[in-house]
């Protein structure tokens, strides 16, 4: 009983340790002008922020800013082997800027940036089928909504097909919602680690009986 209840205390303590750095991060990116920024221009110019925060940490599969018009601007990495033949990135691309802008004449622009660990733009692809609109998405309205920091429930993310959480908050201006999406991987691996025998299992479990890590993620 001691060993199950120290395991719990062990697991509480790392998942705290995972999700404080990203909640920084949302709230850090609030008052930085990619937030409040009108422009794509002026958004590419503010990438280097959202490179240099997924470098430093491995378990964030995807930082993004939603703006009350539908704009969109994400940042995610290409570490993973799969990641790079979803997107058929090119060989000198660490990450990618996925955007979508509203034009001129009412359209909307979407488009694939590759860029090197350096932030130089490798290549620049139009998406004509990438429409996605950020205000329709549970993490915008709960940003939007609370104003505070909102944690969504554990899911599967639809790119990476990984299991985890989003963390999202409304901007300081008010015009734009910031999400980061964390992987819960490292967690599933450390319930392995704390087994008690060969045959011991362990499952992360919440308050709706719903399993949010398991040693087999697969």
């Amino acid at each position: 009983s001691k060993t199950a209840a120290d395991a719990g205390k062990l697991v509480t303590e790392q998942a705290r340790r995972m999700l404080e750095p990203a909640q920084s991060t949302v709230r850090q990116l609030g008052f930085d002008p990619l937030a409040s920024a009108t422009t794509l221009e002026e958004r590419l110019q503010r990438i280097y922020v959202l490179s240099e925060e997924l470098a430093v940490n491995e378990l964030v599969s995807a930082i993004y800013v939603g703006y009350d018009n539908g704009d969109f601007v994400l940042a995610r990495p290409l570490d993973r082997p799969e990641m790079r033949r979803r997107f058929e990135a090119p060989p000198m691309a660490n990450f990618l800027v996925q955007t979508v802008t509203q034009q001129a004449n009412g359209s909307r622009l979407g488009e694939y940036r590759f860029f090197t660990a350096n932030g130089e733009e490798v290549e620049r692809r139009l998406q004509a089928d990438y429409d996605f609109d950020p205000r329709t998405r549970p993490w915008y309205q709960a940003g939007i909504e609370s104003g505070a920091s909102a944690l969504s429930p554990p899911y599967v993310f639809f790119t990476t097909q990984q299991v985890g959480i989003t963390l999202s908050q409304r901007s300081r201006s008010g015009h734009s919602v910031i999400g980061i999406d964390v992987v819960l991987d490292d967690l599933a691996t450390s319930l392995g680690d704390l087994r008690m025998t060969p045959r011991t299992q362990l499952a992360l479990v919440n308050a709706q009986h719903e399993v949010l890590a398991y040693p087999d993620m697969a």
